[in-house]
């Protein structure tokens, strides 16, 4: 997690051995919309479960639509709690 401009960003590089199967390789930036920290950590601790859920599909052979469908539901779980899913670029 970085601070840009006094808001956070969630920043995570993807192991390589799933980068062949997750296109954000080599390196995850989402911007959590937030300047406290404390909500910042929140957010991050989502999305980094999220992602380990979906690498670990991945390399327990999960079909990749099986293992998106599962991360997009960890997803929408976060944004159900009030957190919402955004690329860095988008913001």
């Amino acid at each position: 997690m970085v601070s840009r401009n006094d808001y956070y960003t969630y920043k995570r590089r993807v192991p390589s051995a799933v980068g062949r199967l997750d296109a954000r390789y080599p390196n995850i930036r989402l911007a959590l919309g937030t300047k406290d920290l404390g909500l910042a950590r929140l957010k991050r601790d989502i999305f980094e479960r999220a992602d380990d859920e979906f690498w670990s599909a991945l390399l327990e052979g999960s079909d990749r639509p099986t293992a998106e469908a599962r991360y997009k539901t960890s997803i929408r779980k976060a944004t159900a709690l009030g957190f919402v899913y955004r690329h860095l670029g988008s913001v």
